[in-house]
């Protein structure tokens, strides 16, 4: 039974957290190329950019939170097995930890578009 009830709870929690891509997702990723327009370096940056927004504001956010809301379940849930604790610890510094790569990541990217394009393509 419990494990139907987290299976619903985290399908729930992912339905919310993800609903907003599906309002995004007709926006073109490749804005040009499309008729007599030709693709510059500059469509690429703007690609690039895209692709980066996604991938920072749209997955790597929800999937942080996501993680950390279910090592909380699993936290709250425990009661006083030890090994269930051990296992939300874990799952809490993993996803914190994947989380900080992440945004090392940004920062590297970032650092790279202000320097070489300026600052019109900041990402967050």
């Amino acid at each position: 039974m419990k494990k139907k009830f987290q299976i619903v709870i985290s399908l729930g929690a992912s339905a919310i957290l993800l609903s907003p891509m599906l309002v995004l997702a007709d926006a073109a990723l490749i804005q040009c190329g499309r008729g007599d327009t030709p693709c510059t370096l500059a469509d690429a940056l703007k690609t690039a950019y895209g692709i980066t927004k996604f991938l920072m504001r749209d997955l790597a956010v929800p999937l942080a939170a996501l993680g950390f809301m279910a090592a909380g379940i699993i936290m709250l849930t425990a009661g006083g097995d030890t090994g269930k604790r051990d296992q939300a610890k874990a799952i809490f510094k993993n996803t914190a930890i994947g989380f900080a790569i992440i945004l090392a990541a940004y920062l590297i990217v970032n650092f790279l578009f202000t320097s070489l394009v300026g600052d019109q393509y900041k990402i967050l």
